[in-house]
């Protein structure tokens, strides 16, 4: 008569064989390719442009989407009222169950920032600024073309992936193009 099963021997080279597998699949499980990653944070983006444009409608004031470029962080702001040198001044916009900041991952660099079509990194001759659009009380934003480029997502030429980002003033949603706008 014949035992029927497995070794101890046998089991323990299965288990090391699925645990190796393991090993090998699960950290590569939660990488996302830059494309993905560009995606989830023009997401991200778009949904604090909404809230602005839907605050300023509700709220009747100007908002602004301010740009940190050195930090790589967005922030949407309300205006307080009080003017300094005849511009508005803002504050940022307090909401406790939606984010109203958001930071772009590092691989993604910011090329050229146009507002109402003047290059806001080309007019002050640097990349550590802030730039910002604003959302106005009736609905309307200003014309906005953010041009990046994705140093982690390289062509077949290993040059960095283009890509810009237009906003519709009209919805205050940005849409993307494969390449740089104008």
């Amino acid at each position: 008569m014949t035992n029927k099963g497995f070794t101890l021997i046998e089991l323990l080279a299965a288990i090391a064989i699925i645990g190796l597998l393991a090993a090998i699949i699960v950290p590569n499980i939660g990488k996302r390719s830059p494309k993905e990653s560009r995606a989830k944070t023009l997401a991200k983006l778009n949904g604090m442009v909404q809230l602005a444009w839907r605050n300023a409608i509700v709220t009747n004031k100007i908002h602004s989407i301010k740009f940190n470029l050195k930090d790589g962080a967005i922030s949407v702001e309300i205006a307080t009222g009080k003017y300094k040198k005849g511009e508005p001044t803002f504050k940022p916009l307090d909401r406790s169950y939606i984010s109203t900041e958001m930071a772009w991952p590092n691989n993604l660099e910011v090329k050229q920032f146009i507002i109402e079509g003047k290059d806001e990194i080309k007019i002050r001759g640097r990349t550590d600024i802030s730039s910002w659009f604003y959302i106005m009380p009736d609905g309307l934003a200003q014309d906005v073309i953010v041009n990046f480029i994705d140093t982690k997502d390289l062509q077949p030429d290993e040059q960095p992936k283009t890509f810009g980002l237009v906003l519709n003033p009209f919805n205050a949603q940005f849409k993307v193009y494969d390449t740089f706008q104008k």
